[in-house]
């Protein structure tokens, strides 16, 4: 089960930097139970991605929360929807923040997410969006250039973990989709993403990638890209990090 629960804060709000976004996780933290937290801070892939950005065409901001499985949808999701109430307490730096309204957008298994992929005729071109800003881990340190195979491991690997009966684990499927995914345009610059006193590097905006290869490995390296609107790309998604959507 994939679900994603957007939240809108009043447009009035003062501006909401990115780096608040692991400010957010506290205050999603804070409405859950306490045995499921626990739970959570003790798994390597969390099954849910959050993430803050200002929506130019609605002229607000959302707080989009995404869930991986059905037991995070219950736990954290569905949770969300009975605790939250006119404002958003961000503890942390004292804030209240007034919600407009909160929907669950989104709610597919994955039997139908990959059915409605595979409908769809692949393109050889996709551009990707990305809503704040987004980093991977390499050489010990936080990178600020996209690299076409870490931004897939991330969400190939989640899929893998939480997707039930439909794996992805073929190593040499995963090879070629990475060989055959080339970025041929990109519009970004660097960030410095504020996280409990530390400053990762990460980078925002977007970047196309070309697809080349059979038809079936093109939707497979679709299939994953969309997943990561749920999952998100690169490292830090349940920070804030990583939110994309396709242009």
């Amino acid at each position: 089960m994939l679900a994603i629960l957007q939240i809108k804060i009043n447009p009035d709000t003062k501006k909401i930097p990115y780096s608040w976004g692991s400010i957010f996780q506290g205050a999603l933290m804070d409405m859950l139970d306490k045995a499921y937290v626990e739970y959570l801070h003790n798994q390597s892939l969390n099954p849910y991605s959050q993430y803050v950005f200002f929506d130019k065409e609605q002229n607000t901001y959302i707080w989009q929360i995404a869930t991986l499985t059905q037991d995070a949808k219950i736990n954290i999701i569905d949770k969300i929807m009975e605790k939250l109430g006119h404002t958003v307490l961000l503890k942390h730096n004292n804030e209240h923040l007034t919600v407009a309204s909160k929907q669950i957008i989104k709610s597919i298994s994955y039997k139908e997410f990959v059915d409605n992929i595979y409908l769809k005729e692949p393109t050889r071109i996709k551009n990707i969006k990305l809503l704040t800003p987004t980093t991977y881990k390499s050489n010990n340190d936080y990178q600020i250039f996209p690299s076409v195979k870490a931004l897939y491991t991330s969400v190939y690997n989640k899929w893998n973990l939480f997707s039930n009966k439909i794996s992805l684990a073929d190593e040499e499927v995963f090879e070629h989709i990475i060989t055959h995914s080339l970025i041929i345009n990109y519009n970004l610059k660097s960030y410095k993403y504020d996280l409990e006193k530390v400053h990762l590097n990460s980078i925002i905006g977007n970047f196309s990638l070309l697809f080349k290869g059979p038809t079936e490995l093109i939707t497979i390296s679709q299939l994953l890209l969309e997943y990561g609107k749920f999952a998100g790309l690169g490292a830090k998604t349940t920070m804030g990090m990583g939110g994309i959507n396709f242009e």
